[in-house]
């Protein structure tokens, strides 16, 4: 074939990289399990025999639009060869600011694949899904350019990409296409399968350019050997290698409970991919329930990996460490892929530490370098991380399908998901859908899940709305599987008894309550609804020694002795990973604890974080994120102080009359209604009985009518702020079927094509809103605090590191950089830093950081509204009161 598809001083002509890619997408579907290639084929319509092949050679025609002038026109020695052979090439004002060659491939198959036997459905689905490799279907109006003729070329332009498809179907032994239209997911699958096949055979590093396509037979064989030695290389298709199902004892070092039972004798029975909802109390081993879970459909060859979706990057630093032990303790003898996926994973030492192993290890746990990029991250087999850059996979962000893909086939859990709120909750939903129709097996954990939230889910998992089935009491574990629906209950023996006592509000009296409760020793924490509240209560405790860790101030020690941390979101990255380490140190389960301490916290602590206080404090907060914070209460058995021999929650708030909202949850942190439910379910109770209290209340406050006997004064209040947020609620959900793949078929719809232009590139945040996709909340801004000195911009206010302000900064300066950044979502901050230019736009780490620049001490005015960088608070809001 006369064309090129790859520039270079040796070049690679497009029938060579059309069987790289071949080569490639057929090797990578050899490593994936039957079962699932059976699903992959059955979604596509394609017959077993052949099926294989054909994915592989419509996966390696994904560039055919390259055959165009258009394209051929882009390297100016090729044009002049083609030329010289008789191709024609319209005037240069028409293939200047052409069509997209995707675009231009999407519009040649959609005319040649029903010349071998495809309908014109099944080759205009085919022919979309192809055009994807570069992230999005094309627009419809990038289509419509790509098919006028002369930029298509004709004549010899046609012969030739006609002998291209006829060399390539000959190749591979393709000898026709079938006539049925394919389903949503095969599409998704197959996008996601072409953009893989073609990031691998387009690295010259596997594919070395200037090999000339001679004998095309012989040249196909030995892309298949260089496919198969790329994926070595990358460990691809590497799972765990267990010779049977193994028990449970002979994978963790203690018998199991009764949740482990549970969840044991129904994964046994399971065959097949299959939803698992487990609901328990705090701290029961729902974790470890989950990854035996998993062990068992891996040893039968049913999920090639697993992915551990977190609320928060710190549960998934978190989590990251105790699945990298779990992996390492099976004795692996081949390495195993493990990433860790967030914002922030390359500020994480772990996670460094497995990338600095890369590729040189030949078993165990590696990180390697190919799979770190956000687009790849979700092919390896193994991964933790935020439950966000799962949910990017049904959303319309740029390759969503190749985290689909990665998906497909695994154990997903996703942890605590009664954390989110109706938008991300509905979000989440989705991805079930879509996970049950790719093969994944997906398991859901939760304490405290409301009745509307359970049934939710079991829906999206396939659970139709009128189904029968008897569902267990809490605690309890549900399994769907095909049309199969089992609850199973189980007693749990481990009661816990909380009493509960009434704490101040205001930070004052708090402060000295909270000393008053370490008098005699012990280890509390107080988790707040608000960053300005925990600064403002670590203010009040007074002054103290600084304390420090590898040069960071993580504390301080007050005159009595009393060490005092403060934990929040509001610090610059490096700074906030060394005051987790600092907490997960001290009061992790097996933290070396100081005789007397406080943690000042603010929601950071509520999810997954293994901690344990002696004594907790809580601001009034939904009943559920109560039980929640309280699962940090006497976590672990340990000898405790006399004052502390049983476990007390104190919350701020709980008085005999409605508490003042403004103080505990500004600008309806938290719904309202669901604070005065809470406070009026609490209010008067001297104890909670765990698990027994649990889902009676999380039902009396979330699913069911208005509190009875409510006093006329109090009635109304309960019955507006219900209203509101019933409204709310059914607001957001709406809002995220609009954004996200709601329905399979939506993947077939023009009319998506608006929503291609939201997110330019798979992250977390719209490039034009600063609004997380997968959450809503408040606009934020990623900002780098910086000191303006004399001399120029500098991190410290000594200056003596300074800022590097090119627009293209090296890997080791952008990570300084990041080291550096918060992200800040104070209303009138997030504009003005806005407005102003970034000015590392050409270093995609930091590529949309602002800069704040602070006078020293470390200070910003944006009109009444002060900002400064503390080393001991983090970033601190003051507005100035009008005189």
């Amino acid at each position: 074939m006369p064309f090129w598809a790859k520039s270079g001083k040796h070049g690679l002509s497009l029938l060579a990289h059309t069987l790289d890619t071949a080569a490639v997408a057929y090797e990578i579907l050899s490593r994936e399990s039957r079962t699932f290639r059976e699903r992959v084929l059955q979604a596509l319509g394609f017959p077993d025999e052949v099926g294989l092949s054909l994915i592989a050679a419509l996966c390696g025609l994904h560039d055919l639009g390259k055959a165009t002038p258009v394209f051929q026109a882009k390297w100016k020695e090729e044009r002049k060869r083609l030329e010289a052979q008789g191709f024609p090439f319209p005037p240069a004002r028409f293939l200047e600011n052409g069509p997209h060659h995707g675009a231009l491939s999407q519009v040649l198959l959609e005319d040649l694949l029903p010349k071998y036997g495809a309908s014109e459905e099944a080759a205009n689905e085919l022919a979309l899904a192809l055009a994807a490799h570069h992230g999005f279907p094309p627009a419809s109006s990038e289509v419509q350019r790509a098919r006028r003729p002369h930029l298509q070329g004709q004549g010899l332009w046609e012969k030739a990409r006609e002998e291209l498809l006829k060399t390539v179907f000959q190749t591979l032994k393709i000898e026709g296409l079938p006539s049925r239209s394919i389903r949503p997911e095969g599409a998704a699958l197959l996008m996601g399968i072409t953009s893989v096949a073609d990031w691998v055979a387009s690295n010259e590093a596997f594919f070395p350019q200037g090999r000339a396509v001679e004998d095309h037979q012989a040249f196909f064989t030995h892309s298949q050997e260089l496919a198969r030695k790329a994926l070595d290389k990358l460990s691809w298709g590497h799972r765990l290698a267990l010779p049977a199902v193994p028990e449970f004892e002979e994978v963790f070092p203690f018998a199991p409970n009764a949740l482990q039972k549970a969840v044991a004798k129904l994964v046994k029975g399971l065959y097949g991919p299959g939803f698992l909802l487990i609901e328990a109390p705090m701290g029961s081993g729902k974790t470890e329930a989950a990854l035996y879970a998993h062990l068992v459909l891996s040893a039968r060859g049913e999920a090639r990996g697993l992915y551990m979706a977190l609320p928060t990057q710190a549960t998934g630093n978190a989590m990251f460490r105790r699945l990298r032990r779990f992996l390492e303790s099976l004795s692996l003898e081949t390495p195993l892929e493990l990433q860790l996926q967030h914002g922030t994973a390359v500020l994480n030492s772990e996670y460094l530490e497995l990338r600095a192993v890369g590729e040189e290890e030949t078993e165990g746990v590696r990180a390697s370098e190919w799979f770190s990029p956000r687009k790849r991250a979700m092919l390896a087999p193994y991964g933790v991380g935020t439950v966000d850059q799962a949910l990017l996979s049904v959303l319309r962000v740029r390759h969503h399908f190749v985290r689909l893909f990665g998906l497909a086939n695994r154990t997903v859990v996703i942890d605590e998901v009664h954390a989110y709120d109706a938008y991300t909750s509905g979000l989440i939903e989705v991805l079930v859908r879509w996970l049950r129709l790719l093969g994944a097996s997906v398991i859901v954990m939760s304490a405290t899940l409301s009745r509307k939230q359970r049934r939710s889910l079991l829906e999206a998992a396939g659970v139709r709305e009128k189904q029968a089935f008897t569902e267990a009491s809490y605690p309890r574990v549900t399994l769907v599987a095909s049309d199969t629906v089992e609850s199973y209950g189980f007693s749990w023996n481990n009661e816990k008894k909380l009493e509960l006592f009434e704490a101040p509000v205001e930070l004052e009296p708090l402060a000295a309550f909270l000393k008053g409760l370490v008098a005699e020793g012990g280890c509390v924490a107080a988790v707040v609804n608000t960053v300005d509240r925990a600064q403002g209560l670590y203010q009040a405790l007074g002054p103290g020694e600084l304390l420090q860790e590898r040069g960071f101030v993580i504390g301080k020690r007050l005159p009595d002795g009393l060490e005092v941390y403060l934990f929040h979101a509001r610090f610059p990255s490096e700074e906030r990973e060394a005051r987790e380490r600092a907490v997960l140190s001290r009061f992790g389960k097996d933290g070396d604890r100081p005789e007397r301490a406080l943690l000042l916290a603010t929601q950071v602590v509520e999810q997954s974080l293994d901690l344990d206080f002696d004594a907790l404090v809580a601001d009034l907060a939904p009943v559920d994120l109560l039980f929640q914070r309280a699962g940090r209460l006497h976590r672990h058995p340990r000898s405790r102080p006399a004052p502390h021999l049983r476990p007390r929650l104190f919350v701020s708030g709980l008085s005999q009359a409605p508490p003042d909202l403004s103080l505990l949850a500004p600008n309806e942190l938290y719904y309202h209604y669901l604070l005065l439910a809470t406070w009026w379910y609490l209010r008067g109770r001297k104890m909670l009985v765990l698990p027994g209290d649990l889902e009676p209340l999380v039902s009396a406050v979330y699913d069911d009518e208005l509190p009875k006997d409510l006093p006329g004064e109090l009635s109304e209040r309960f019955r507006a702020a219900r209203k509101g947020m019933l409204k709310n609620l059914e607001e957001k959900r709406s809002q995220a079927l609009r954004i996200s793949l709601q329905r399979p078929e939506v993947l077939f719809d023009p009319l998506a094509d608006f929503l291609s232009g939201f997110s330019l590139e798979d992250e977390e945040e719209s490039p034009y809103l600063n609004l997380p996709l997968t959450r809503l909340g408040e606009p934020a801004v990623l900002a780098v605090p910086v000191f303006e000195l004399e001399d120029g911009l500098f991190f410290d206010s000594l200056g003596e590191k300074p800022v590097p302000l090119r627009r293209r900064l090296s890997a080791e300066e952008a990570l300084q950089v990041f080291r550096r950044s918060v992200r800040l979502s104070r209303k009138g901050l997030v504009h003005k830093l806005s407005e102003k230019s970034p000015p590392w736009e050409k270093s995609p780490l930091v590529a949309r950081a602002r800069l704040l620049r602070l006078i020293p001490p470390g200070e910003a005015r944006f009109g009444r509204l002060r900002v400064q960088l503390s080393p001991e608070l983090g970033i601190v809001y003051e507005k100035e009161e009008i005189s």
